[in-house]
């Protein structure tokens, strides 16, 4: 048992903190960029739009985002859902182009970006699986534990084989948006650093996903 708790402060804890700080740090530059007007006054749907017409994407609309669905881009409908289309914030115009780099991915990555679509799901799925099987087995059938981490594992390493396409979007976003003048000197340096933060977060979800497994397997355990 002090084995356990000590493998919980020693690697569990440090991770969850880190993962914890990066989640804070993204909503905290989203809140704080989301006050500062950019100098262009270009609005989040006109740089959705442009972003678009620049790589004829002409099939792919820009709509204000159903309640509860969030930013982003939908590859079945084929629609960029954005939550304030017509603000002209830093944040706005920052994520409008970073979910338009994401169509992109989806008409010319087709195939790639659709198999990270319809495997999000599965991944989903696979990683309860192996949390309930993994529990089960630590509380009642020792070779379920094994089966259970092997299935959860093999989740977290799907979801994360697809995190470069988060780090793509945001270098063809920032691209844009300097290029277009949407955002110059600072603005742009703001905008970098809302994009790699926001991208780390991608990285630190799946770390925590993998810390929060941790922590509850050497808890259960007897």
């Amino acid at each position: 048992m002090g084995i356990n708790y000590l493998l919980i402060f020693v690697i569990v804890l440090p991770g969850l903190a880190i993962g914890g700080y990066l989640r804070y740090r993204f909503d905290g530059l989203m809140d704080r960029y989301s006050q500062l007007e950019n100098s262009s006054s270009t609005t989040a749907r006109e740089v959705g739009k442009d972003f678009l017409e620049e790589y004829d994407l002409v099939d792919i609309s820009i709509e204000e985002t159903p309640e509860g669905k969030g930013n982003s881009y939908d590859p079945l409908d084929g629609t960029v859902y954005l939550n304030e289309p017509e603000e002209t914030s830093i944040a706005a115009v920052t994520i409008a182009a970073h979910e338009a780099a994401h169509a992109f991915q989806g008409q010319r990555l087709d195939r790639f970006f659709r198999t990270r679509s319809a495997t999000l799901p599965v991944a989903n799925l696979a990683s309860q699986l192996g949390l309930i099987l993994a529990f089960a087995g630590a509380l009642f059938y020792e070779p379920l534990l094994f089966t259970g981490i092997y299935i959860y594992l093999a989740s977290l390493l799907g979801a994360s084989v697809f995190l470069p396409l988060e780090f793509d979007a945001g270098k063809r976003a920032l691209a844009f948006l300097g290029k277009n003048e949407v955002l110059k000197g600072r603005e742009l340096r703001e905008a970098g650093k809302l994009l790699r933060t926001a991208a780390l977060t991608h990285l630190a979800s799946v770390a925590i996903s993998f810390f929060q497994f941790l922590r509850r397997l050497v808890l259960v355990q007897p």
